[in-house]
C-alpha cells in the first residue's frame, strides 16, 4: 500500500509525466475536439472541459519553478472564470477578456516550457515532447489572437464557408492558424485587414524559424552532453 501511495506522489509531482498528458490533451483538442465541433456532434461545454483540463495541466507542468507557477496559475485562475463565464453570457467584453487571458495564458505556458525544454542537460524523449507541445501551443497562441481581432473586426478576415457564431469561428480560425503555421496555406480562410494579414504573416515566420532553430540547438546540446567525459 505504502509503495502504491508513493508511486501515485511520484507521478503527481513529475513534470515530465506533465508534459506528456498536455501533449495528449493538445492533440485531442486541435485534432478531435475541434473538428467534431464544427460538425455539431460536440458542444461548448465539453470544448471548454478539454479546455479546462489544459489549463489545469499546463500548471502543473510548470510547478517546478516557483515564479513561472504563481504567474501561470493567477492568469489561469482568471482565464477559467471567463471561459466559464461566457458559457452563459454572450458579453463583448466577457468575450474579449477571455480571449486575452487565453493569449496570455498559451503565450506563458509556451515560453515555460520552451526554457525547461531548452535548459542545460542530456537530450532525451521528455525534451522532444516539450518541443512538440510548444509548437502546437503557438498554433493555438495565433489562433486566440486570430478570434480576438475576428471578435473586434468579423471583417478581417473572410471565409469559404462563414462560421454561424465566435466559437464555430475560433474552431476554423484554429485550423487556420495551423495551415498558417505549417505554411501549407489553401486559401479557404483568408486575413483580409492589416492587423490580421501582419498576424498571419508573424506566424508563418515562427513556423518556418522555430523548428529550425530548436532543431540546431538540440543537435547542439546532444553533441555536447556526448564529448563529455
Amino acid at each position: 500500500m505504502v509503495k502504491k501511495l508513493v508511486a501515485w506522489y511520484q507521478l503527481i509531482t513529475n513534470r515530465d509525466e506533465g508534459l506528456q498528458i498536455l501533449l495528449f490533451l493538445l492533440t485531442i483538442i486541435i485534432f478531435l475536439i475541434y473538428p467534431l465541433h464544427v460538425k455539431g456532434i460536440t458542444n461548448f461545454v465539453l470544448v471548454k472541459i478539454f479546455f479546462s483540463l489544459l489549463t489545469i495541466t499546463g500548471i502543473w507542468a510548470v510547478s517546478k519553478n516557483k515564479s513561472h507557477l504563481i504567474m501561470v496559475s493567477f492568469v489561469s485562475i482568471l482565464k477559467l472564470g471567463f471561459d466559464w463565464y461566457r458559457t452563459v453570457s454572450d458579453d463583448m467584453w466577457v468575450v474579449i477578456t477571455s480571449l486575452v487571458l487565453t493569449i496570455l495564458f498559451n503565450g506563458m505556458l509556451s515560453l515555460f516550457v520552451l526554457l525547461r525544454t531548452l535548459a542545460p542537460g542530456p537530450v532525451n524523449l521528455f525534451r522532444v515532447q516539450g518541443s512538440v507541445v510548444v509548437y502546437l501551443l503557438m498554433g493555438l497562441f495565433f489562433a486566440s489572437v486570430y478570434t480576438l481581432i475576428f471578435a473586434i473586426e468579423p471583417s478581417a478576415f473572410t471565409f469559404s464557408k462563414p462560421p454561424e457564431n465566435l466559437e464555430l469561428s475560433q474552431a476554423s480560425l484554429t485550423y487556420f492558424s495551423f495551415i498558417t503555421l505549417t505554411t501549407i496555406g489553401y486559401g479557404d480562410i483568408q486575413p483580409t485587414l492589416p492587423f490580421s494579414q501582419s498576424a498571419a504573416m508573424m506566424e508563418g515566420l515562427v513556423g518556418q524559424l522555430f523548428p529550425a532553430i530548436l532543431i540546431a540547438r538540440l543537435v547542439s546540446q546532444s553533441l555536447q552532453e556526448n564529448q563529455k567525459p
